[in-house]
Formats: structure tokens, sequence, C-alpha cells
């Protein structure tokens, strides 16, 4: 009993304290860029034509999926080839798991460069 509760109060004070030092960080850094005279970061410079919503679905969706159909492996590689069942599943699982979260990574990519390629260029003031 004693062990769970030390357990609890360790994991939420990690989070705590990553998050704190996030936010912390992230404050620093902007008052330094208001001291230097600059408004806006670097990275936020440009608007994303996409949503973080849709990636995420997206990913989750791929995952899932491949989740679903490792389990099918699964069985088949249990009943059929006579694999053991300790081995079959998670083996699958592990292995579709990766599988789909690397096609994830490579359908995400391609709509952040879908994105970025039809963003119109701004005319430079200099010229």
């Amino acid at each position: 009993m004693v062990g769970e509760v030390f357990m609890t109060m360790f994991f939420f004070s990690t989070v705590f304290g990553i998050v704190y030092l996030f936010i912390t960080s992230r404050h620093k850094e902007r008052m330094a860029m208001i001291e230097r005279g600059l408004t806006r970061l670097p990275q936020q410079s440009a608007p994303r034509n996409y949503s973080l919503l849709v990636i995420l679905l997206l990913n989750l969706a791929v995952l899932s999926a491949s989740i679903g159909a490792s389990i099918f492996i699964g069985a088949i590689l249990e009943h059929h080839l006579q694999v053991a069942d300790g081995i079959a599943y998670p083996g699958s699982i592990f292995l579709m798991g990766g599988l789909g979260l690397f096609i994830g990574h490579r359908l995400t990519v391609g709509i952040i460069e879908r994105s970025s390629s039809n963003r119109p260029v701004a005319e430079d003031p200099q010229s």
C-alpha cells in the first residue's frame, strides 16, 4: 500500500517537474528575445497549413490498423504454423506496430512537405 502511494507521488512529481522546466525555459527564451528586440522566434514565422489534430489522428489510425492486423497475423502464426502463443502475438504486435509508426511518420512528412510547397512565397522587402 505504501509503495503505490510513493509511486503515484513520484510519477506526478516527475510530470510536474518536466512541465515546470518546459514552461520556465520557454518563458526565459521569450524574455531574452524581447530584450534583443526580436518579436517572433524563427520557427514561428510561417503559419502552417495543416492541423496537428489531423497528424495525430492519422498516426493513431495507422498504428491502430497495424496493431489490428498484427493480432490477425499472430492468430495465423499460432494456429496454422504452430508458433508458441507467447511468441506469435507479442512478436507480430511489436513488428507491425513499428511498421505502422514508420508508415505514419512517412505520411506525416508528406503532409508537411506538401503544405510547405503550397505556401505562397512572400516578396523580399529588400528588393
